[in-house]
């Protein structure tokens, strides 16, 4: 579990149970000093996301991940190559070297 879900967790607990902070996070094994940490977001957070998500129509160098599954895709398709047997019918793919 998460120390964020612990800390609600200990909240929770503390209303319910009418326990101690100290009780509560003992039970949850949370130590009291990230019990008392409250996250602050950055001040450059949403626009650092925006500028993260969005990538120029024609820049695909701008997503390293995207652009290397697709060249393996693409290499993947044109190794393969359709093979017609006269007498199997429709046409058949095998993946033929070279």
């Amino acid at each position: 579990m998460s120390s964020s879900r612990k800390r609600i967790a200990v909240h929770q607990l503390q209303s319910e149970f009418h326990v101690s902070e100290r009780r509560a996070c003992r039970v949850l094994d949370q130590p009291r000093s990230s019990q008392r940490y409250e996250s602050q977001p950055r001040s450059d957070e949403v626009p650092l996301t925006k500028r993260t998500l969005y990538i120029e129509p024609g820049s695909p160098w701008e997503n390293g991940y995207a652009e290397s599954f697709h060249s393996r895709l693409r290499d993947e398709f044109l190794a393969i190559k359709e093979v017609r047997e006269p007498d199997c019918g429709p046409a058949s793919e095998h993946a033929v070297a070279g």
